[in-house]
């Protein structure tokens, strides 16, 4: 049971960075259409 409770953290890190991954992803096509739109 050690080794299980060491691996998850690492679970739980893996999964907010993955979260983090994916805001940042879905956020970054908002800010390019916005400077496209000022551009304009």
């Amino acid at each position: 049971k050690r080794p299980k409770s060491l691996i998850q953290p690492n679970d739980s890190d893996l999964i907010e960075i993955n979260e983090n991954q994916q805001t940042a992803l879905s956020t970054s096509p908002i800010s390019i259409k916005k400077l496209h739109d000022d551009d304009k």
